[in-house]
């Protein structure tokens, strides 16, 4: 059998080595198991009340403040808000002439809107919308019910350019 023989200052360095690893792990330990303060959920706003429930979808933070579709008794709109509690404004309604649901065996139960997945640029929400005029078109918003307009009716009538697969470009 060969017997090397390993030199003492290698012995000793790789002992300190270990030791400071060991150390350090039992460190990064320590920390993970410190108490974290995390928030309560909490209810921003019954936009449905009652029974009715809101299907919230497409939640967009726009520079802090967040957009998104809901549905309250009057029908599918644009709301806003800063997620802070009783804070969810309706800015508008998205399509006033659509059939939010139809008897079976009727095909036409449908959702109020084809809103495609929105994007925010700067402190605007753009989004696909069919407001029963002009077809799928691409609108925008500010936040504010005078800020929310149709962009352009790129195609006449109420068939609409059919906007798709919105995209933030920097």
């Amino acid at each position: 059998m060969l017997h090397f023989p390993v030199p003492r200052a290698l012995f000793i360095t790789f002992f300190i080595i270990s030791f400071l690893f060991v150390l350090a792990l039992m460190s990064l330990s320590a920390f993970s198991h410190t108490e974290q303060h995390i928030p309560e959920p909490y209810l921003v706003k019954d936009i449905y009340a009652g029974d009715g429930d809101a299907h919230p979808t497409y939640m967009t933070n726009v520079n802090g403040t967040i957009f998104m579709f809901a549905t309250d008794e009057n029908g599918r709109g644009v709301w806003v808000t800063n997620a802070t509690q009783d804070d969810a404004n309706f800015v508008t309604e998205t399509n006033p002439n659509a059939v939010q649901w139809a008897p079976m065996p009727t095909p036409y139960a449908t959702p109020a809107a084809n809103f495609g997945r929105p994007v925010g640029i700067e402190d605007n929400f753009f989004y696909i919308n069919d407001d029963g005029n002009t077809g799928l078109e691409l609108w925008v918003s500010n936040g504010s019910p005078t800020g929310t307009m149709m962009v352009e009716d790129i195609e006449p009538g109420t068939q609409g350019s059919q906007p798709g697969s919105l995209t933030a470009l920097n």
